[in-house]
């Protein structure tokens, strides 16, 4: 890290390329309130809330890893069908992150989507009823951006689903 960047503030092309990113990978986005996927990404990466607040080193932070989910979507987009499902193998494939939801909560999701899968077959993808179900419970679009709190009321909902559904759930 250069430490003249990590004093100089954030310039007006890292600014529109953050947001220009997030929109592209369908993050919500709210300027007003800061109270989206968005800012709750920015905070988890660098600690600072706002992203007009960001150093330059912390903004070249933030870009990396929206380009680097950029790459991991498209890289997945080429392979086609070969793949199960996006989330199974790009949103899984996350390390133990402060701040948000633990690998086993992640993976105790997965688990229930399958199970809701061989319950409720259809035609739609685990990818498509994973984000319906994201939307609706903690209203972020990837499990990537769950926190602690937010993965258990998706837990929570989709215990109750499948349960209604005739499955038991066993610790």
């Amino acid at each position: 890290m250069d430490k003249i960047n990590a004093l100089k503030i954030i310039e007006a092309w890292q600014r529109r390329s953050i947001f220009a990113f997030a929109r592209e990978l369908g993050i919500k986005i709210d300027n007003e309130n800061k109270n989206d996927e968005l800012h709750d990404l920015v905070e988890s990466l660098t600690g600072q809330r706002s992203v007009g607040k960001l150093t330059y080193d912390q903004a070249d932070l933030v870009i990396g890893r929206l380009k680097g989910d950029m790459r991991g979507c498209g890289h997945l987009e080429e392979k086609g069908n070969n793949l199960e499902d996006r989330w199974q193998i790009y949103a899984f494939g996350l390390k133990e992150r402060p701040g948000m939801a633990s690998l086993k909560q992640l993976n105790f999701i997965r688990a229930m989507m399958l199970e809701l899968k061989r319950l409720d077959p259809m035609d739609v993808s685990l990818d498509k009823r994973l984000r319906g179900w994201l939307e609706k419970y903690a209203h972020v679009s990837d499990v990537t951006y769950l926190t602690p709190h937010t993965a258990y009321i998706v837990t929570e909902g989709l215990k109750g689903c499948l349960t209604r559904m005739g499955w038991v759930y066993r610790r």
